[in-house]
């Protein structure tokens, strides 16, 4: 092989490589791209006293989007087809349309969707990892990520019981550590076994 045909077949290499970029940076620059996301926090000022925990969630349209119409919201048990609730909440009626670049918020009440999985979806675990999602009228369906972590799920504990948040990084997933579930007996906060 000559130098100048090996120079020839890198440069053909090369521009075919730019024109896929190419190609593939126009459809992705086509697309809708939304950015789902959830967390805990609490809440003031709402049409309740007081501070209280609640579940967010956001939805964020990248600039060059092409609204879009939100059909259903809500956080979904991790592995199921089944949504937190029923729970108080707040945010606009759906459907929704969101423009491009804006951003829309929803609130759950903590409270009444973990009492809502208690009484609907029992875990041995006393606890269920849950994943913003969003339905959009087109069909598809969007989840999210914790805000904060960066993980796929959000940790909801059963009332009356508290404990590690989920896994948040790869030092904690290669330690296997294993946080203690404390309860509340009464009063005070004891450690329990997961499965009782």
């Amino acid at each position: 092989m000559t130098p100048t045909l090996a120079i020839a077949i890198y440069a053909a290499v090369i521009a075919t490589a730019g024109l896929a970029w190419q190609v593939l940076s126009w459809r992705q620059a086509r697309r809708t791209v939304l950015k789902v996301s959830g967390f805990h926090a609490s809440v003031v000022g709402l049409d309740r006293p007081g501070s209280i925990r609640m579940l967010m969630l956001n939805v964020r349209s990248a600039e060059h989007t092409p609204p879009v119409w939100i059909d259903q919201w809500g956080f979904m048990i991790k592995g199921t087809k089944h949504i937190v609730g029923p729970a108080w909440s707040h945010g606009p009626s759906t459907p929704h349309r969101l423009e491009s670049g804006q951003r829309v918020t929803w609130i759950l009440d903590d409270t009444e969707g973990r009492a809502s999985l208690a009484a609907n979806h029992p875990s041995p675990d006393h606890f269920w990892d849950v994943r913003p999602w969003i339905r959009l009228q087109s069909g598809d369906e969007r989840f999210g990520t914790h805000e904060h972590h960066r993980t796929k799920t959000i940790r909801m504990w059963e009332q009356g019981y508290v404990g590690f948040e989920g896994r948040r990084s790869f030092w904690s997933w290669l330690l296997r550590r294993r946080e203690p579930v404390m309860r509340l007996n009464g009063t005070t906060w004891e450690k329990t076994d997961r499965k009782a």
